[in-house]
């Protein structure tokens, strides 16, 4: 989370697609409140 310089909370939202060819970003923005949403892939830590 990054706050904005006038104290706000900014979020960035990421939205990307799967295709058989790889993935890509299709939108991000960035925004002042939380989106609701459903996760389908978490990026798993190196071990």
């Amino acid at each position: 989370m990054k706050v904005h310089p006038l104290g706000r909370p900014r979020f960035r939202v990421v939205v990307v697609k799967v295709v058989s060819g790889g993935s890509f970003i299709s939108t991000a923005m960035t925004t002042s409140t939380m989106k609701d949403g459903k996760t389908l892939f978490k990026k798993e830590d190196p071990k």
